[in-house]
């Protein structure tokens, strides 16, 4: 058993790399002209760009047009791109930064729930009356982050919902990672601030680090 645990890192670690190497080829591919070849990046990362789209704005349809939006930017300055980079941070960032500007630009801001997405606790090691517990808590977590700032948010999307690390999400929000770091700890301060407010008991129960 243990053996295989030791393969299953080793095996992702490969299809990283593999996707990787793929998407330095559709680059390559793309500069040179090459319509098909942007087709299939699109096809490759068209879910994480909406996927972040839809987080910061809160609506499908939005997120649907920041999507096209980001695609079309990613066409025109790929030239820009420096291979050296990682193409997903590079990426990330401009679908960041377009949503933050849509929000700013239609002054939308109904920020949805994050339910399939985030989970505070390993719901699988979970009593039946803990995972009540935990649905409550997730419930009013996800109720009070339309009150976090904008970069708050940010921060909190992209390390806690879609498991960045920090680095990357300094490389993102075009900050330090000391900055980073603080605007995470103001948006997890506010929502747990927000818990004991009315649920001064749940992360006890849970015992959970958030």
């Amino acid at each position: 058993m243990p053996r295989r645990e030791a393969r299953e890192p080793e095996s992702r670690k490969r299809e990283q790399a593999a996707e990787l190497e793929r998407t330095a080829a559709l680059v390559r591919l793309v500069k040179t002209g090459d319509p098909a070849a942007f087709e299939e990046l699109v096809r490759l990362y068209k879910s994480q760009v909406a996927g972040i789209a839809y987080r910061i704005v809160g609506d499908y349809d939005d997120a649907k047009d920041i999507t096209q939006m980001v695609f079309v930017k990613l066409y025109h300055n790929l030239r820009r791109y420096d291979p050296s980079k990682r193409f997903t941070t590079w990426l990330y960032r401009i679908a960041t930064n377009a949503s933050i500007d849509y929000v700013r630009k239609f002054k939308k801001q109904k920020f949805e729930l994050l339910e399939e997405t985030w989970g505070l606790v390993d719901t699988q090691s979970l009593s039946p009356a803990q995972e009540l517990t935990y649905r409550m808590l997730k419930e009013h977590v996800l109720r009070s982050a339309d009150r976090l700032s904008f970069k708050q948010r940010t921060a909190f999307v992209l390390r806690d919902v879609d498991g960045l690390d920090i680095a990357e999400v300094a490389l993102i929000m075009n900050m330090p990672q000391a900055t980073v770091r603080w605007y995470l700890h103001r948006a997890r301060q506010r929502l747990r601030l927000e818990i004991q407010k009315k649920h001064p008991h749940l992360l006890a129960q849970l015992g959970t680090g958030f």
